[in-house]
């Protein structure tokens, strides 16, 4: 697996200035934008035709444009306007041969130009509240989090995300369709691969704040962590990894911080038949629905912990938090002595009790 990885960066390295070639042709051109141009082109030359045969060429007609202190083509583009959208005034008119037929060929295409724009915004319309549902828009706000896979583990993170940032803008990645994320507010989906660029690029991978990996397939977590990281190497990138044995693998490709489900969860079916209020207890800690929550916090933000003992501590966060252990310069206490005093640059791990913690 790892072979077939570093094959693939290969490969995508040699083909990226190509594929960007390709891709903003196919972005920033398209029939569309080249119809376009033909209009206006054709309706330039109409104006300065029209501008010659009925105006400049006509002595009565210029001597009185000139009394008026008007331009001839300032005149024939008004008259174009006026034309095109079906207005008539009758104030300008062609009276000539020539005129009428540039005003035949005016009428046709400014309506053909009218009924285009208007099949354009009702498909903008259309396809805009159809892309929601089929996942098929692209995001061009900036993003707070990505979650890229979608199964009962990326379900379950996502509504703890939702209950703990209710602002947050949110992009749910999978490769099938999701229709019921559209009605979550200010989450969008996006139906594709999150190991490819295009896809990542219709999320905004680039203005997005952190990136969760829910993926089925650690092959593929590996492969969308490599690319994420090309993308924004600024990302904060949390990746679900299966298999113990690729934790590592995962770190070294590039992943901030690597997550395994399997190991969490065996453990805590290893305990659950001898140990069952610990597994209540764990569930009800890592699910803020239960109003339990845990939470890292440093010393240096709550200028009242700094200097105090942990005896002291426990007294000021009784009945808000419990205190789960310290980071320290040297590494992770669990449960430390009561004399040990907190120092700035500790990190404290608590279990709180939202509702009353955020009162303090």
């Amino acid at each position: 697996m790892l072979d077939e990885l570093k094959e693939y960066v290969e490969i995508k390295k040699e083909d990226k200035g190509i594929d960007r070639i390709k891709r903003f042709i196919k972005t920033y051109i398209s029939w569309k934008i080249f119809l376009v141009f033909i209009f206006l082109a054709l309706f330039i030359a109409s104006i300065i035709t029209f501008a010659h045969v009925e105006l400049i060429d006509n002595p009565e007609r210029l001597a009185q444009i000139n009394a008026e202190g008007q331009n001839p083509y300032f005149v024939a583009a008004y008259w174009l306007v006026v034309t095109i959208a079906t207005v008539g005034y009758g104030d300008i008119a062609p009276i000539s041969f020539q005129g009428r037929v540039i005003a035949i060929t005016i009428i046709i295409l400014g309506v053909s130009l009218l009924g285009f724009l208007v099949s354009q915004i009702t498909e903008y319309i259309i396809s805009t509240n159809l892309a929601e549902v089929l996942g098929i828009n692209r995001i061009t706000e900036k993003v707070d989090c990505i979650l890229c896979g979608w199964n009962q583990i990326s379900e379950a993170t996502l509504k703890e995300i939702i209950l703990q940032n209710k602002n947050w803008n949110i992009v749910v990645i999978d490769k099938t369709q999701v229709s019921m994320l559209s009605q979550i507010p200010n989450v969008k989906f996006i139906m594709g691969d999150p190991t490819k660029e295009e896809t990542l690029e219709k999320a905004n991978i680039k203005n997005a704040k952190n990136v969760i990996l829910s993926l089925n397939n650690d092959s593929d977590a590996l492969l969308a962590v490599h690319v994420i990281r090309d993308l924004n190497p600024w990302i904060n990138i949390v990746a679900k990894i299966n298999d113990n044995e690729h934790v590592a693998l995962a770190e070294e490709v590039g992943a901030d911080h690597v997550v395994s489900p399997s190991t969490i969860g065996g453990k805590l079916l290893s305990i659950v038949s001898e140990q069952p209020t610990i597994v209540k207890w764990v569930l009800a800690a890592v699910t803020q629905s239960k109003g339990l929550e845990f939470r890292e916090q440093k010393a240096v933000d709550a200028n009242s912990f700094i200097g105090l003992n942990i005896g002291q501590l426990k007294k000021t966060i009784s009945g808000k938090a419990k205190l789960i252990g310290i980071e320290t310069k040297e590494g992770f206490i669990k449960l430390p002595e009561h004399d040990y005093k907190i120092v700035k640059g500790d990190n404290l791990v608590l279990l709180i009790n939202k509702n009353k913690y955020e009162r303090k």
